[in-house]
């Protein structure tokens, strides 16, 4: 692991910053607009490489930098969060949750193809959407999965 000095690149409109380092064969940079966070960013660096510590060779970065997966998918999440409020909200307003749920979850699931839903089970209301189908799965997934939510018990987290 080897740590080179800052780069100044002097733009027309912006200065910009890059912190240059080297694992195993890769060099990495990282850009940044003050000279302050390169410089700190640069001695996180130097300090993890003078502890010792393992850098991953698939980011650069040093293992202990690394987030655990999150243990709830944003799916998940939606589901619980209309399972909880669904028994105690008026019909429109229930209709307004499963909206902005299922505008935020398709914004989440939207690839070069499409959007896609995850398959699932719907327990005893409806089946679930599959992940294939037509440009009509958003309203799929407001008119049955989160429609269905009074039927689920919310996990408690």
């Amino acid at each position: 692991m080897r740590v080179y000095r800052t780069e100044v690149y002097q733009g027309t409109r912006v200065t910009t910053y890059k912190v240059r380092w080297k694992t195993d064969r890769r060099v990495w940079k990282e850009g940044f607009r003050n000279a302050a966070l390169a410089d700190s960013f640069r001695s996180s660096l130097l300090t993890a490489a003078r502890k010792g510590e393992a850098f991953s060779l698939s980011t650069g970065r040093p293992v202990s930098w690394t987030r655990d997966e999150p243990s709830l998918t944003w799916y998940a999440l939606t589901l619980d969060y209309a399972a909880a409020k669904w028994p105690y909200v008026a019909p429109n307003h229930r209709k307004s949750i499963a909206q902005a749920l299922t505008d935020g979850t398709g914004a989440t699931l939207v690839s070069d193809e499409g959007p896609t839903l995850p398959r699932t089970s719907a327990g005893p209301c409806r089946p679930g959407p599959t992940a294939t189908g037509s440009a009509a799965q958003p309203n799929r997934l407001r008119t049955w999965r989160l429609s269905c939510a009074g039927c689920r018990q919310p996990r408690s987290l």
